[in-house]
């Protein structure tokens, strides 16, 4: 579902299986101004990005897939590229944090003696 047909940025994806959960998926199209996202029937394991000169194919939810979209959960980015970066998955975070407090958390429960203070 394009959120703004005028503008071709914010896509919401619905993935329903047979065999499993459904999941919702907020895209991020990184060239609006020069492609859109569209679903092909011809197209069973992604999108399509469409340009002026040329449509390609990118690959979301195939076992073989270098994007897929079901691996983005372990991820602690808030946005995920795929399809060769044209393309944002945005996911729900708890809070924010820089990266010196990711940074610490790390040292806190990677390193030993990390939570102690000298």
């Amino acid at each position: 579902m394009d959120l703004n047909p005028r503008i071709h940025a914010w896509y919401l994806l619905h993935l329903r299986w047979t065999d499993g959960p459904e999941s919702w998926h907020h895209l991020v199209n990184v060239q609006a101004a020069r492609q859109t996202l569209r679903l092909d029937p011809q197209v069973p394991t992604g999108i399509v990005i469409s340009g002026a000169s040329a449509s390609r194919n990118c690959d979301l939810w195939s076992e073989k897939s270098p994007s897929r979209i079901e691996d983005t959960g372990d991820v602690r980015s808030p946005q995920i590229r795929l399809c060769d970066g044209e393309i944002l998955v945005r996911r729900q975070t708890m809070g924010s944090r820089t990266a010196h407090e990711r940074g610490a958390d790390f040292l806190r429960d990677h390193v030993w003696r990390g939570r102690s203070s000298p």
